[in-house]
């Protein structure tokens, strides 16, 4: 069951290795990662999204910003990701073509590199 539900957040279904399902088994073991996750997606997502929009507060972030994202998101659309970094002073946005929702375990080569690149400047 694990699997088929993390199929649904990549692009790539290999990716989804037997380390990735432990790791995820692991956290769903932990009553208090499940009560964080249970009560987020509670007080959080919706049938219309998510409820909470702090978007109109981006524009006061004061530090250097690295939004990573993947190019077409059901969950949270490249969109949001323009808008967001359009609003906050410094900030880069790096779009992974053919990439899942969660680009560190799908491509950590490209994130790990994405991310030395920007801590570096």
């Amino acid at each position: 069951m694990v699997r088929w539900s993390l199929y649904g957040l990549v692009h790539d279904r290999s990716t989804v290795t037997g380390g990735i399902v432990e790791d995820v088994e692991h956290l769903l073991d932990d009553s208090r990662a499940g009560y964080a996750w249970n009560s987020f997606q509670k007080s959080e997502v919706g049938w219309g999204g998510l409820r909470t929009d702090f978007s109109d507060r981006l524009g006061g972030l004061s530090v250097p910003t690295l939004l990573v994202h993947r190019a077409r998101d059901r969950a949270v659309p490249l969109a949001w990701a323009r808008r967001a970094r359009d609003r906050i002073p410094d900030c880069e946005l790096e779009v992974f073509p053919d990439c899942g929702h969660v680009p560190p375990r799908e491509r950590p080569g490209e994130f790990a590199r994405v991310v030395g690149r920007f801590l570096a400047r």
